[in-house]
């Protein structure tokens, strides 16, 4: 009776952890991309891109940051390659939003014809980016997908218990009872069936 109670609590517990943890990140993440905006805008503008374009470019690089961050949450249980780029790509992106905004403060002067080259070609570099991620999510998930295809055949063949213990994530399902073997008839019993006598 005292089993399931501390077992809710806990996962009560790790719910609310969850939640505050989400909460925080958010919290943070919208505070970074306000902080990072002027910066952005202001390299943009340097690079002789036009007012109404400049606008763009923090949402672009923030959108992508955003998409890499969800792209390592999907693929925590892809192949080491898979996480790799993903967490490379939240590494990129943070890092070069984080030095736009570093190089803003410090007041320092880029080379103009580097800068405005850079902001020629990020969006496209930043398009294909996110495409790449998009399709390592799908691959993953259809992965996924096949596997459990795979997998039906052998749930078919097992007990019906086992099946859906299997399927609730039982690693180690228990084994079914054996059942008694039948017990052997009476000797008197078998007498009188011989003799042609009721039992």
């Amino acid at each position: 009776m005292n089993g399931p109670q501390p077992v809710r609590r806990r996962n009560g517990a790790r719910l609310l952890a969850h939640i505050a943890v989400v909460i925080g990140v958010a919290a943070i993440a919208a505070a970074a991309f306000a902080l990072s905006y002027r910066a952005v805008r202001d390299i943009a503008l340097t690079a002789g891109v036009p007012a109404t374009l400049a606008r763009l470019y923090p949402a672009i690089l923030d959108a992508v940051f955003v998409v890499a961050c969800a792209a390592a949450l999907t693929l925590r249980e892809a192949r080491w390659w898979a996480r790799g780029y993903a967490w490379l790509s939240v590494l990129v992106t943070g890092a070069l939003i984080g030095a736009a905004a570093a190089y803003h403060a410090m007041g320092v002067q880029l080379p103009h014809k580097v800068t405005a080259g850079i902001v020629a070609a990020l969006p496209l570099a930043l398009v294909v980016l996110g495409f790449s991620l998009w399709l390592s999510m799908l691959r993953h998930g259809r992965a996924g997908r096949t596997e459990i295809v795979a997998d039906r055949p052998a749930l078919a063949q097992a007990a019906p218990s086992q099946t859906l213990a299997i399927e609730a994530g039982r690693a180690d399902p228990a084994p079914l009872p054996a059942l008694p073997a039948p017990s052997a008839p009476l000797p008197a019993a078998t007498e009188n069936a011989a003799a042609g006598e009721p039992a």
